[in-house]
């Protein structure tokens, strides 16, 4: 029993361990895409100030 008992404690750990460098890598994903959106959003800021607009409102 405590032989099943202690293969059952190391899957877990094992499983655990697993997990947590799939988060980890999952979340340095993100943090990657995070930040390739946050420049792209900054450039496409800038260009859409950089864009002269004529606005007319002119009422008939």
């Amino acid at each position: 029993m405590d032989a099943e008992i202690a293969k059952l404690r190391e899957k877990g750990l094992a499983l655990k361990d697993e997990a947590k460098t799939r988060w980890n890598e999952k979340m340095a994903d993100l943090k990657a895409k995070q930040e390739a959106a946050r420049k792209k959003l900054d450039e496409l800021g800038r260009r859409a100030w950089a864009i002269p607009r004529r606005v007319s409102l002119r009422l008939a």
